[in-house]
């Protein structure tokens, strides 16, 4: 474990305890919170604050994004940067690796990895047309570029399909007794890769690094070893799988889709 727990105040301004999110009414509640397993999951409806909660302790943990930047780097965090004054974090054994995922940034990374790889390219093209010799030591971090790529990436991730695309990125990127911050990372994924993935924490949880995940995924709120809280307007309660809102639909749903249907649309 490297995460031990969180500590929230409530800040003493009235006002501000009305404004989001502040007013996320599982906060007035949360003094301490214990992190007691390799894998901590959060679920909960949409807007519910299960981002604002994984995103805080990113910044606080001085977690990186996919493509190496800080949240102090990224205007669209601001508010974080605000409202994490408000929490401290408390450390077993803090360490510097890992990294903040969220969904919406992975086509994002993608782009921007080819691109680098391209300019790469076109810069030793550039260099081998002005020195055919290939003697120019400008070659070099161009050069080292392409290989660092190859190293951690042997298939473009750009040519595999996007599922595949994100479980070869998890399977280069995750190291042991790093922490990691997973917002819901479903989202590109089938069942069968969701489980791929599960498979993927399983190992390197045991290898000593720590996940904190938000998901709406039934498949990862069932990973065995998790501990699993549902953010409500009742608090931030520790529940079983069973007990799960968003389980208990769908298990609802796939025992007669049709009675569903029936009902909408009739």
């Amino acid at each position: 474990m490297l995460l031990k727990s969180i500590q929230y105040q409530l800040p003493s301004d009235e006002p501000l305890q009305q404004n989001f999110p502040y007013n996320l009414p599982w906060l007035k509640d949360l003094e301490t919170f214990e992190l007691s397993r390799p894998v901590t999951i959060f679920v909960g409806e949409n807007g519910v604050g299960k981002s604002t909660l994984i995103e805080t302790i990113a910044y606080l943990a001085q977690a990186i994004t996919l493509n190496n930047r800080g949240f102090n780097q990224l205007d669209e965090y601001k508010w974080v940067r605000e409202f994490a004054t408000q929490f401290k974090l408390i450390w077993h054994n803090r360490r510097q690796s890992g990294f903040f995922f969220r969904a919406d940034d992975f086509i994002t990374f993608i782009r921007e990895t080819k691109e680098r790889k391209q300019e790469a390219i076109d810069a030793l093209a550039d260099i081998d047309r002005r020195d055919p010799e290939g003697f120019s030591m400008e070659r070099m971090p161009h050069a080292n570029t392409l290989y660092e790529m190859k190293q951690l990436y042997p298939t473009d991730l750009s040519d595999l399909s996007h599922g595949q695309s994100f479980i070869a990125l998890f399977q280069a990127r995750l190291r042991p007794k790093s922490l990691y911050f997973l917002d819901e990372p479903e989202t590109p994924l089938s069942p069968q890769n969701q489980l791929a993935l599960l498979l993927l924490i399983d190992e390197y949880a045991k290898l000593g690094s720590q996940f904190i995940i938000s998901t709406h995924s039934p498949i990862i709120m069932a990973y065995p070893e998790a501990a699993v809280f549902e953010l409500s307007d009742s608090g931030l309660q520790q529940t079983n799988y069973q007990e799960i809102e968003h389980v208990q639909f769908m298990q609802s749903f796939m025992q007669d889709p049709q009675r569903f249907m029936y009902h909408m649309f009739k």
